[in-house]
């Protein structure tokens, strides 16, 4: 075994071992909405609830969402690579939207996507002492702290999707084959997207 050092493709393909979910983050003003893939999206506390991103600093959408002050976080399940396409791509604007269908998010009327696995919404504003919320340049991105508002699993929701060694994948919860609980369960890949089931 061979220790590379830490250039970028080393540094892409090491961190592309580590599975992340495959969220879209969508916002701006309804006549002209922008939306992008973030895979750096995190629960960062509890108390108070907060979130975490770090969009591209080249970005042209998330601009137009920060502007904003709030965004919805459609989390996307294992059937929606399209989707994931479409708003991987940079600069499309609204075209983005053509076609989908959609509705506005509660609490702040941005796109929440039909067939998501998971949702929720989030704003920016203040911490309970009064400060800011975080947004910091962060080398290739920028990274902001927005708070929680609203989030549903809709019923029957599919399982969500994952992204790693650059490829999607849909996750089950499958339990163990001894019939130990499901609680002590793991992620196991049930497909590749794309590929047959």
């Amino acid at each position: 075994m061979s220790v590379t050092t830490p250039d970028a493709p080393n540094f892409r393909k090491v961190l592309g071992r580590l599975p992340t979910g495959v969220v879209v983050v969508t916002g701006g003003h309804a006549s002209d909405p922008a939306g992008l893939v973030v895979g750096s999206f995190m629960s960062l506390s509890l108390k108070p609830p907060l979130v975490a991103l770090a969009p591209g600093k080249s970005s042209t959408s998330w601009p137009r969402i920060a502007e904003s002050g709030k965004f919805c976080a459609n989390v996307l399940s294992h059937d929606q690579e399209e989707l994931c396409k479409r708003f991987a791509t940079s600069g499309a604007g609204s075209d983005k939207f053509e076609g989908l269908s959609w509705n506005p998010s509660p609490a702040t009327g941005s796109p929440l996507f039909d067939g998501a696995a998971a949702w929720m919404t989030a704003k920016s504003g203040r911490s309970p002492t009064g400060r800011p919320l975080a947004r910091r340049r962060r080398g290739s991105r920028t990274q902001r702290v927005q708070r929680f508002q609203r989030s549903r699993v809709p019923q029957g929701a599919v399982p969500p999707a994952q992204l790693s060694t650059g490829h999607l994948a849909g996750a089950r919860c499958s339990p163990p084959v001894d019939g130990s609980p499901v609680s002590n369960s793991v992620f196991r890949p049930e497909r590749t997207i794309g590929q047959p089931p």
